[in-house]
Parts: C-alpha cells; structure tokens; sequence
C-alpha cells in the first residue's frame, strides 16, 4: 500500500470507530453527489449500516430533517433513535408515500438516498420528492429498474449514482469523528472475537445487527 493512500487516526478516533470509516465515506459520498443541503428534508431508504451513514451525513450537511424507511427492522430503527433520528418509517405498516407525507403534512421531500438494493423502493420513493429533487442510488441492485418515465420527466426528477468514495469523503469522516466520536458509537452493535465471525455475518443477514466488529 502506497503512503499516500493512508489516513492516520487522530487520537480521539479508536480502532473501532475507524471500522467506521469505509461504510461513513460511501455515505458521505452519498449525499455530496445529493447535493444535501442546509434546512433539506431527506428521505433515507434503507436502515443498514450504509443507510445509517447516509442520515448522518445528510445531517452533517446541514439537512434539517431525515427520515428514513426500513422493513420491520426493529433492532436497526433502534440504532436510528440512538443516533438522533426520531422519523423511522416501516413500509411493511403502508404504503412509503402515505407515511412520509403525513410526517411532512404533505410537503415533499428535497433530497431521496436509497441504500436498499431493493429496485421497487425507488419507485415507491418518487412521488414523495419534490419537482427537480434529486434521488441518488447508493444500494447495489441484483434486478433492473423499472421507471414511470413520463412521471418522472414531468417532475424533472434527477436520478443519480453513487459508488465507492473520494478522498474528500474519506477526509470529511475522519474530521466529523474526530470532531464528536461517541455521536457515532451506536451504529456499532456487536463486538465478538474473530472464531465467532460466522455468527456476525449471520447476525447482519438477519438484520439483527447493525455493525459488527470482530476482534483478533
């Protein structure tokens, strides 16, 4: 690895916290290519650790509201509340437009970042965002979209993508960590050592943990 591909820990920021950093960046990437901005309602799909990152840093940008969405996802809604986000939808209690709008009281939302890899939940999330909003698709999708086009040329919505992260991803996490490092603790729900790595992963697929961290 070449030197200059390194970032040194500052000294509030422990290794765990830096397991963070990777999953943080894509986020933070995330909402860059959003343009989130100050006083934004964003709407988050996807309760994950990704989705986690991205109402973080869509808060970090300035928005004055996130609310994000998730499918009986209890034990990751809970990690949410932790981290400061009260608004947690759960589509499998109704349709995701008449939730959210009801929380707005019918005003759209500004910004949409999807981290599901779900293709429907695209869709389902258009009619809540406003004329000329921006939805960026972060998830990684194994089927194809299928787009209402005239709704969505109507609208002038701007679908956009996002994947990896750039160095000043990587530079604006580590500043926000080494800036309040306990805010970001709770997205990490188990430690356990490395010969119980097969139990973590299994934790994540049934969505019963959030970040997991194997110790050596």
């Amino acid at each position: 690895m070449e030197a200059g591909n390194v970032l040194p820990l500052p000294n509030a920021v422990d290794a765990e916290l830096g397991a963070l950093i990777e999953p943080l960046a894509v986020a933070a990437d995330a909402a860059m290519v959003g343009e989130v901005g100050l006083g934004d309602t964003v709407l988050v799909l996807g309760p994950g650790t990704i989705g986690q990152g991205l109402a973080l840093m869509a808060r970090a940008a300035g928005a004055g509201r996130v609310i994000v969405t998730g499918r009986d996802d209890g034990p990751r809604f809970n990690v949410l509340r932790r981290l400061g986000f009260a608004d947690c939808v759960d589509v499998a209690d109704g349709p995701v437009a008449e939730q959210v709008l009801a929380l707005t009281a019918g005003k759209p939302v500004d910004v949409v970042l999807e981290a599901t890899g779900h293709a429907p939940s695209i869709t389902d999330a258009l009619p809540v965002l406003k004329r000329q909003g921006i939805l960026v698709v972060a998830g990684i999708h194994a089927a194809p979209l299928s787009l209402p086009l005239t709704v969505f040329v109507r609208n002038r919505h701007q679908l956009r993508a996002s994947h990896s992260s750039e160095p000043r991803a990587w530079e604006r996490v580590v500043a926000l960590l080494a800036r309040d490092p306990e805010s970001f603790r709770p997205m990490i729900t188990h430690r356990l050592p490395l010969t119980r790595g097969l139990e973590g992963f299994e934790l994540s697929r049934q969505r019963a943990a959030s970040k997991v961290i194997l110790l050596p």
